[in-house]
């Protein structure tokens, strides 16, 4: 998960971004922070979301230079999908931005609502995610986190099963980096060489993880302390969000 941060105070900026690391470390969640302290123009931000998907912007409202409204403007011009999070002091402005749908609005004195948000970006995420296959050095597939049931390498090839139909790919990367980047969609590792959407599986016993069309995919042992952890918390999440 990547996050940009936009705020002209120095302790607000800090303020955030501890709030921001404590939960990627209590979700287990991987978050990248870009830090941007008192920008100038919009075009120092777009730069960023130019080059990388951004999961959310957090948005000072009464900057010197240039305002969170019109940023939130021009970058929804580009991308009407980008999310938005105001954090601001300026609570009465809170009507004038609500023409950008943002997807939270906080007031700094009430930072401890940072958790919240986050937790639901992550709910959207598991939700709305897409997963990003290469399927060769010039074509690259696109496919629903949620549509996805598992995962597993098998003679240097990764197999994603899927509720419709198999998609084979000879990728370079590895089990362990497909683990992080799908960490965020609901899915967990229950193997060396098997990654699992946990809205499919059925039951865990002491070996085996079933799925729900019956698929028994094994439980490596030093897997399963941290598989069981991680589901746990995979469910919260999806608890939450309903």
């Amino acid at each position: 998960m990547t996050i940009i941060l936009c705020d002209d105070d120095v302790r607000d900026l800090k303020t955030l971004k501890k709030h921001i690391e404590r939960f990627g470390r209590e979700q287990h969640i991987e978050i990248s922070i870009i830090e941007i302290p008192n920008p100038k123009t919009v075009r120092q931000i777009e730069t960023i979301t130019e080059k990388q998907e951004i999961d959310a912007i957090f948005l000072d409202i009464d900057m010197p230079y240039i305002t969170g409204n019109k940023v939130a403007e021009e970058l929804l011009e580009r991308n009407p999908d980008q999310c938005i999070i105001f954090f601001t002091n300026r609570e009465e402005m809170v009507y004038n931005v609500i023409q950008y749908k943002p997807f939270r609005f906080i007031k700094k004195q009430h930072a401890d609502e940072i958790n919240d948000a986050l937790l639901a970006l992550v709910q959207r995420s598991m939700q709305e995610g897409q997963v990003l296959i290469e399927k060769g050095k010039t074509e690259i597939v696109k496919v629903p986190a949620k549509e996805i049931t598992y995962l597993e390498a098998s003679n240097h090839k990764i197999i994603y099963h899927t509720v419709t139909e198999e998609l084979e790919f000879r990728g370079s990367m590895s089990m362990s980096k497909i683990e992080k980047e799908l960490a965020q969609f609901g899915f967990i590792r229950t193997h060396v060489a098997f990654v699992v959407n946990i809205r499919y599986i059925k039951r865990i016993d002491k070996k085996n993880v079933w799925m729900m069309d019956g698929t028994c995919i094994p439980m490596g042992g030093k897997y399963k302390e941290m598989t069981m952890k991680n589901y746990k918390i995979m469910l919260e999440r999806i608890r939450y969000g309903q």
